[in-house]
């Protein structure tokens, strides 16, 4: 991820998250990347969490989750980056259910 960074695709930010400090996140600089980097995410998720994903996409207008290539499984409408919501999924090991990153 360092070298999309380097290269000018995603930038790195931190974000305050209530009491634990400050978190690294990835903002997506080419709004392009999005249904692509959603869609190795559930690979991931798919081949790689036993315990189910680390992290569930949420559509921000409609609460939606994202599916293949960001595109919303309830008003079926692709997600741009600036909507997706970002929670904690079955397989983590913190709280499931708690936004990871505040509006």
């Amino acid at each position: 991820m360092r070298e999309f960074e380097r290269a000018g695709f995603t930038d790195v930010a931190l974000v305050q998250i209530g009491d634990q400090g400050q978190e690294e996140f990835l903002q997506v600089a080419e709004k392009e990347l999005l249904p692509a980097l959603v869609d190795l995410m559930r690979w991931g998720d798919a081949h790689l969490a036993p315990d189910g994903p680390p992290a569930v996409l949420r559509h921000g207008g409609c609460g939606g989750e994202l599916g293949r290539g960001a595109v919303c499984d309830r008003c079926g409408a692709p997600a741009q980056a600036d909507e997706v919501e970002w929670y904690r999924g079955p397989g983590t090991h913190k709280t499931p259910g708690e936004r990871m990153i505040p509006a």
